[in-house]
């Protein structure tokens, strides 16, 4: 699975809108590497996005997800840390989850179990590299669980 950089899309749209993926896309971008990872396929960002839909504001229409063969599952939002919903997208192979941080601000793909210190192993889409939600300095406000 090939990681996605959303800051190398600056002139690529969320939709209609005036959001550009590269400073908003960082759900979208963590869904197509769900999607990437659960199919073993690499769809180019550049097809996907402008198939998923967005209203004015530039958030995402959970139901255009189907585009890429997904539906959410868990929607945990603005919460205490959802561990249990964490730990069990984390043990089906066919799940994958995208972690909320610090209150919606940002959105980042879960790619490994708890570390003790170092938190979540995660892609961050702003700079498309793995790291740790502790590294970051990432407060996990909620959880969307897709599923193939």
């Amino acid at each position: 699975m090939e990681k996605i950089n959303q800051l190398s899309y600056p002139k690529l749209y969320l939709g209609n809108t005036k959001y550009s993926f590269s400073k908003f896309g960082c759900l979208s971008a963590s869904l197509i590497m769900a999607h990437n990872y659960l199919y073993g396929r690499n769809e180019p960002v550049g097809r996907v996005v402008p198939a998923l839909k967005y209203d004015s504001d530039g958030y995402l229409q959970w139901p255009s997800i189907s585009y890429l063969s997904l539906k959410k599952v868990v929607d945990i939002r603005k919460t205490a840390t959802p561990y249990e919903a964490i730990k069990k997208a984390y043990k089906n192979p066919n799940q994958m989850a995208i972690l909320e941080v610090n209150n919606g601000a940002h959105f980042v793909l879960l790619w490994g179990s708890w570390w003790p210190g170092l938190g979540y192993r995660i892609i961050d889409p702003v700079g498309g590299k793995s790291t740790f939600t502790n590294l970051r300095g990432y407060k996990i406000t909620g959880v969307r669980v897709v599923e193939k």
